[in-house]
């Protein structure tokens, strides 16, 4: 036997747990210590030392945190504050007092923080907390309702075991249903509560200006940028086009190509399709497969160098199609010579002159492999380390340390280009991603963030340079990465159909689907067949009626405590007293006149209702003595 008491504090601390559970990531460390201290502290004093902190001390503390967080609030900020008062307060509640109403604020308050969550990143472990809070708040408000009727009231473990196993079959059936409405109820076309969250929603990534050491910070991150659905590749033509950068200063690229155009490239080559899913940014980069012909997208433009912007910020998810063909060369008129030929001030004589020895007496196509191909004979390495950070960096770089990550070895080649007399430009996107065989799609990591170069050749065209060497993987590790890779890629596919399916389903994928339904059924025209239809309906119809008839002579059967009231409405009724359906025993008994009558048939009520409605079964032994006391009737 258990107090319902402790059953009821056993799934209300599961529920405050789990909301915390999702957003525990996301507050401040010092809010979620402060938070398992209290539901620590909560635990102690209901169940071991048995205190109640005084409620005027509990208040105080809770208008204090309500008066600071509306201190921190900010207009581009609403949500975190918000969510981390509101994890605070929870745990205060917890400490507190619990009546019913206590119980219920707690509820409320883990229901709050669940959905507030969403607010701030929506994935697909989301369904799980979502499934486990509404079976855990079934369970609660149900058990409950018996707690307020008798605090100390005592249950078996068959019957809370009966209890939970019920509640949870109603929220797992309600649960699809739920999914039903998801679908068919009209959606907005504007997200209602993105502005809630302007400075949460998005992530790192490239700018219009890139500072050496920028995409060291970027390639340390290891989330997702961007899935792209589309058919598997050769390798080598895997770079994701990005940003455009054709200014140097000596420290940092800048782009100052402006994006005004519109429309389709004409490049001759097979085009390849891509379907992006991209993550927020705080820019307004769209990336696609390298050479992107044309991105379609609400509100896109485009450069004269071939990079595609958003005309706003992406806060949210987007997704897009684009259309790509993949080449290293890419012809087209060069406007600008100067602007690619720019070089920093105070470029140091040695870089100068190393490059003019590497190319006097060749031409400018064998002047462009040479440079390339320097780094490589010059036995420069590739390394995320103690990058050489400096007042010349490119100069140490090229010069002394011989070491450095993609944005090093780019700009160098860029720069050393610009030495010899050929535009050049850098490039910032992605190298590479992953194939994921179910999916069909590429997943795209931050950590696989990289520059390139493109150089203009004497035939007219920006031609693709990768002066990087590859990262080399130690052995021994390689069977270790590959199969942690494969675990991702498994996770991610859960990902990549909850995004496609749930957070991009959209008010246009709903119109979509409508169309096609309402074709479909224009298009349908039924054919009678007779022996279909005996097989579709009638068997079907028969095999029904038979199982009812089976189930209702074998499985309807009154169970034992059905047959004994039934004897019982018998007897009394041939004592001259009729119960109505409706009527309880006590109530009914109450109208016996005869005191003889009535006290022999009580004695038969109060043994029958001990056993019954305290769930014990009527084992032969029971029954027989139930029999004894109506033949006493």
């Amino acid at each position: 036997m258990v107090r319902i008491d402790t059953v009821v504090d056993m799934i209300t601390y599961g529920i405050a747990l789990l909301s915390f559970v999702t957003v525990v990531q996301h507050v401040n460390t010092n809010i979620s210590i402060i938070f398992i201290l209290a539901f620590a502290l909560s635990v102690y004093i209901h169940h071991r030392y048995n205190f109640q902190v005084p409620n005027i001390a509990l208040t105080l503390i809770s208008i204090t945190i309500i008066s600071v967080s509306i201190m921190r609030v900010e207009a581009d900020d609403f949500v975190m504050p918000s969510i981390e008062a509101l994890t605070l307060l929870l745990g205060v509640k917890l400490v507190g007092s619990r009546a019913f109403r206590d119980y219920m604020q707690i509820y409320a308050m883990s229901l709050l923080l669940l959905a507030g969550s969403t607010l701030i990143d929506i994935r697909a472990y989301f369904l799980i907390y979502f499934i486990l809070m509404v079976i855990l708040l079934n369970a609660a408000v149900v058990l409950l309702a018996f707690y307020s009727e008798d605090r100390t009231m005592k249950l078996d473990y068959a019957k809370v075991t009966t209890i939970l196993y019920k509640t949870s079959t109603i929220a797992l059936i309600a649960i699809p249903l739920t999914a039903v409405f998801f679908f068919i109820l009209p959606r907005s076309t504007y997200p209602l509560l993105t502005f809630l969250n302007i400075g949460r929603s998005a992530h790192s990534g490239f700018t219009d200006q890139v500072q050496l050491g920028d995409v060291t910070d970027i390639q340390s991150n290891a989330d997702v940028v961007f899935r792209a659905h589309m058919e598997q590749i050769k390798e080598e033509d895997l770079y994701w086009r990005g940003v455009v950068l054709d200014t140097f200063d000596g420290k940092a690229w800048r782009s100052t190509e402006p994006a005004t155009e519109a429309g389709k490239v004409n490049q001759k080559g097979d085009t390849i399709t891509q379907t992006i899913y991209l993550e927020p940014t705080d820019n307004k980069h769209l990336f696609a497969l390298d050479r992107p012909v044309q991105i379609q997208h609400e509100h896109t433009i485009r450069t004269r160098n071939l990079s595609y912007q958003s005309k706003t910020h992406i806060t949210d998810k987007v997704r897009y199609t684009a259309r790509s063909v993949p080449s290293r060369v890419y012809p087209t008129a060069l406007q600008q010579w100067d602007k690619y030929l720019q070089l920093p001030a105070g470029l140091p004589k040695e870089v100068v002159d190393l490059v003019m020895g590497l190319t006097a007496g060749k031409d400018p196509d064998a002047q462009v492999a040479v440079l390339t191909q320097y780094f490589r004979r010059a036995n420069y390495k590739y390394s995320l380390d103690n990058l050489p950070i400096s007042e010349e960096p490119i100069a140490d770089f090229i010069l002394k340390h011989r070491y450095g990550n993609c944005e090093y070895f780019a700009s160098a080649l860029a720069v050393m280009l610009r030495i010899a007399g050929i535009p050049s430009r850098v490039v910032g996107g992605y190298r590479g991603g992953t194939y994921n065989n179910v999916g069909q799609y590429y997943m795209v990591t931050q950590n696989s963030a990289h520059l390139w170069v493109e150089a203009y050749t004497s035939e007219g065209a920006w031609l693709r340079l990768e002066p990087t060497p590859p990262l080399t993987t130690l052995p021994k590790y390689q069977e270790v990465r590959e199969f942690l890779q494969k675990i991702g890629l498994m996770l991610d596919t859960i990902n990549y159909y909850w995004n496609m399916v749930v957070i991009n389903y959209s008010f246009r994928d709903q119109l979509r689907i409508v169309s096609k339904l309402a074709q479909r059924a224009r298009e349908f025209q039924p054919h009678i067949d007779r022996s279909r239809l005996l097989a579709l309906f009638v068997f079907p119809m028969l095999a029904g009626l038979l199982f009812f008839l089976v189930r209702t002579r074998f499985f309807n059967r009154k169970t034992p405590a059905k047959r004994l009231i039934g004897e019982f409405d018998t007897i009394m009724k041939r004592r001259g007293y009729l119960r109505t359906p409706n009527e309880g025993l006590q109530e009914f008994l109450d109208r016996v006149a005869d005191g003889d009558l009535r006290e022999r048939a009580q004695r038969f009520v109060v043994a029958f209702e001990e056993t019954f409605y305290r769930d014990q079964p009527l084992h032969h032994a029971k029954r027989r003595s139930l029999r004894m006391l109506l033949r006493a009737i």
